[in-house]
């Protein structure tokens, strides 16, 4: 949605981020009933990370989605070649049970 809203909007000078951070620290976690511990630490990041990935994308206005970090791209990807159902065991495999 925000990718076509930011086309929509680009002639009237308004810009459209639609911003996908992934796995980020916070207390989420622990308040959707997780332990912190729970958290893959490779794949996580820091929200002052988060935050200046998005400032940096905000100043230079170039596309209308931004993902922080490589790992999060590289996982975006998989998406366009690899089957639902692949990714589904692939991501349930990471948590613990």
């Amino acid at each position: 949605m925000s990718e076509s809203l930011w086309y929509e909007q680009a002639k009237r000078g308004v810009y459209v981020m639609g911003l996908c951070p992934g796995i980020t620290d916070t207390h989420f976690q622990v308040t959707a009933g997780g332990k912190k511990e729970d958290l893959p630490q490779g794949l996580s990041q820091t929200p002052e990370h988060v935050v200046d990935v998005a400032m940096k994308a905000l100043q230079l206005r170039h596309k209308p989605t931004i993902f922080t970090g490589v790992k999060n791209v590289v996982f975006a990807s998989l998406s366009r070649v690899l089957s639902r159902r692949s990714i589904v065991k692939m991501t349930g495999g990471m948590m613990p049970s």
